[in-house]
Order: C-alpha cells, then structure tokens, then sequence
C-alpha cells in the first residue's frame, strides 16, 4: 500500500534514480535532495554563504578534513540528502516532521534514503562526512568553551559586588539605556535589514546585554532597570549621515523625548553592516569576557561639532571625529557607567577603544594573568 506521505509522481522519480542515476537532471536532483530548484537555490547560497554554487560549498569541505568549514557551513552540508538544510524550523516544527518521518513504512523510508544517495556525486559524498566530522571538532570547542564560561562566572560570583554597580544601584534610577537609532532599511522579510531584522536585533541587543549584566554579582538587579529608546524612521533617517542623526537626537532631547536615566550625551546606531554582520545574522551568542572580535556599534556624542573641535590628525586621538566604535557587551557594562560617573572623557573613551588589549585588569582577569578591554569602570 502507497504512503500517503509519497506521491506517485515522486516515488516515480525516485525509482528512476535508482534506475538510472544518470537520467536525473539538476532540477530533478534538487527535488529528490528536497532543495529549492537550482535557480532559487543559487539565490539563497549567495545570501547565506556568498557563494553562487553548492560544489563551492563542497570543495571547501574536502581540503583538511572539513576544518576550514565554519558552524553554519558544516550544518548545512550534515543534512544535505536528508532534508532542505535551508529551511529553518522550530523544535515543534522539527519534532512533528520527525513524527511524519517516522511514521512511514520502511520500504518508503529506504527509496527516500537510496534514492538520494544515488543522486549524489562521491565529492558530495565526501564532503558530507566531513562536515559531520567538523560539527563534532566544532561542537566539542563550544562545548570547552562553555565549561570554561561557567568556571569564570563562579569565580565571579564569589568577588565582591563591583564598585559601579553598586553605585549604579544606590543611584536607584528609574531606568538606564540609550537612545538607539536606525540607520539601514530594507523591503521585505528577506532583505538583511528589514523590519524583521531590526525586531530581530533589538531581541539580539537584550539578550547581550542581560547575559552580560548577569555575569556581574548585582548585575541581574541592574539589569531589570534596563530601557533604551529605539529609534526607526526610514524618511528621516535612511542611510542618514552623522550630522543628520545628531540633529535628529538633539531635536529629540529639546522636545523631552528621552526619559531620564535613558543617555541624553551620547546615542547609539545601527547601521547596515550591523544588521548584515554574520554574528547577529546567525544569532551567535555573544561572549562578554572575551569581547574581541564581536559585532560593534557606533557610539555618537550629539554635541560634537566638527567645525569647532576638527579631527586630530597625529597624536593619541589622532582620527576622532566625535564618536567612538564599541563592542556590544561594553555597552552595558562600561560604556553607560563612564557616562553615570563622569569618569571619562570622549577622547579617552575613543583611545581606549583604540588600544585593545592594554589598560587595567579585573581582579577576576589579574588571577588569570589574562588580559583584558582596558576599560577603567571595573574597580572592585
């Protein structure tokens, strides 16, 4: 008896690869691999891997064992042959399409399972036991990675509340943040910075901000005052140069538009190389003990005029133009305090984030002997 789960025009095409493999067109091998025909499927390797064709992909998998595939790379070759490794579903989603599998007979099962074992190429072949050997390399360093995260955080747990968020607590602000604005716009839910991405980022910014807020013992009482202002207007400020985005939070301020606690003296953007970084795109959680290399943002002082303060071109704060490129975690756990405090100045915030790697140490970082952003605001 037929599945009703098989059709009779596929379980036709399907006994035809078997048949004579080499009848099969690229068409009819993308739907017995149950990929989007080859056109579409070239559209989505571009936006995904910036690659036009799926022997690219393969190619990069064979050299070095698979070692040069990233995460989201490996992925998609594991499950090439067993389902569309574009498709992204929900565990829900994934659980009842399991359930259908499952549920077939097994002789359906095993045409599905030859079938596109014969349409694919030994290469392709190749390069998916590859990536399968390159998610377990990949995985195992997540896996060391997260057991080195969680040793950190005992340790610092058991120091004591660090000196600005004990003044940020006894400060009792009704909210904390920053007025965040948007700067890159896109039509429809595909583009990289559509409205879908932007309510996207903004879920990407909390969860930054409150797993690294909760690292800091006090951290997660701080944290349930966080409120920032996101700003999108896309006849304002689409592709808005810096001039026009301090104008715009200014004229914000004068009209009281900006709550207190939320930063008056400094905004905050999102542009589109934010919105297109593979980071957020892959929604890869951030890492706040180790920020190097993670997305940044563009932090602005609405009041800085270039014609009265002009852009140093020698000394330390050679290249500053009012306003300074920080990574995400910083922004919680050290941009806002310098602001809070008064402690810093823009031109030492700007040569700070310059010189990476030198500065102060945590004591947490001291007992490691590992450096650290040199970000003065982590005094104990």
């Amino acid at each position: 008896m037929e599945s009703s789960n098989l059709s009779a025009e596929r379980r036709a095409l399907l006994e035809r690869a078997l048949a004579d493999p080499a009848s099969i067109t690229p068409a009819e091998k993308n739907e017995i691999l149950l990929l989007p025909p080859p056109d579409v499927e070239r559209e989505l390797l571009i936006s995904t891997f910036q690659i036009a064709s799926r022997d690219e992909l393969v190619a990069k998998a064979l050299p070095n064992g698979g070692a040069d595939l990233n995460h989201e790379e490996a992925r998609w070759l594991s499950i090439l042959g067993v389902k569309n490794p574009f498709e992204r579903l929900t565990m829900d989603e994934s659980l009842a399409r399991f359930g259908q599998r499952i549920r077939r007979p097994n002789d359906v099962q095993e045409l599905e399972s030859n079938a596109m074992a014969a349409v694919l190429t030994p290469d392709e072949n190749r390069a998916i036991r590859e990536a399968w050997n390159q998610l377990d390399r990949l995985n195992e360093k997540r896996q060391q990675a997260r057991s080195e995260r969680e040793a950190e955080i005992r340790e610092l747990h058991k120091l004591p509340r660090a000196k600005w968020i004990q003044e940020m607590l006894d400060a009792a602000l009704p909210r904390w943040g920053f007025v965040i604005v948007r700067t890159a716009y896109g039509d429809g839910n595909d583009s990289p910075c559509s409205d879908a991405a932007w309510d996207r980022f903004q879920a990407f910014f909390k969860d930054a901000g409150g797993f690294a807020l909760h690292l800091w013992k006090g951290g997660k009482d701080l944290w349930e005052t966080h409120e920032s202002v996101w700003v999108s207007d896309r006849e304002t400020m689409d592709g808005a140069d810096t001039a026009t985005l301090r104008a715009q939070v200014r004229a914000m301020r004068a009209a009281g538009q900006i709550p207190e606690g939320v930063r008056r003296d400094i905004f905050l953007v999102v542009d589109e190389n934010v919105l297109r970084n593979e980071q957020f795109r892959q929604n890869r959680r951030i890492m706040p003990l180790n920020p190097r290399g993670t997305i940044r943002l563009r932090a602005v002082d609405p009041d800085h005029d270039p014609a009265v303060k002009p852009v140093p071109t020698e000394g330390p704060y050679e290249g500053f133009d009012g306003e300074i490129s920080v990574p995400l975690p910083k922004v919680f756990d050290w941009l806002y305090y310098t602001f809070f405090a008064g402690s810093e100045s823009w031109t030492l915030r700007y040569h700070q984030t310059k010189v990476e790697g030198e500065g102060r140490r945590t004591r947490r970082v001291a007992m490691r002997n590992k450096p650290i952003m040199p970000y003065p605001a982590y005094e104990l």
